[in-house]
């Protein structure tokens, strides 16, 4: 299960985020990037304009992210994807 802080919350609402897109972006990212304790995941939605990312602390094992196996841990779910370089 996907765990939401208070910030996490307030953006949701403020932005008419969908859980769903949230959910997707963790399992199927198009792009991951690592940058000191955080892990962002990024998703091209057809239904918005811009991308959508999702933060996530580096160290959190429920989403952890193998590099080995390219897969990702979200809430108990899997999909490989590939992380794409700049």
């Amino acid at each position: 299960m996907i765990r939401y802080d208070e910030h996490a919350e307030f953006q949701i609402t403020r932005r008419a985020i969908l859980k769903a897109w949230i959910e997707q972006t963790l399992r199927e990212p198009d792009l991951v990037e690592e940058t000191g304790t955080r892990r962002s995941f990024f998703k091209c939605l057809p239904e918005r304009r811009i991308m959508l990312r999702v933060v996530t602390p580096t160290n959190d094992p429920e989403y952890g992210w193998n590099r080995n196996s390219r897969c990702l841990k979200a809430g108990g779910q899997s999909g490989n994807f590939e992380k794409l370089q700049f």
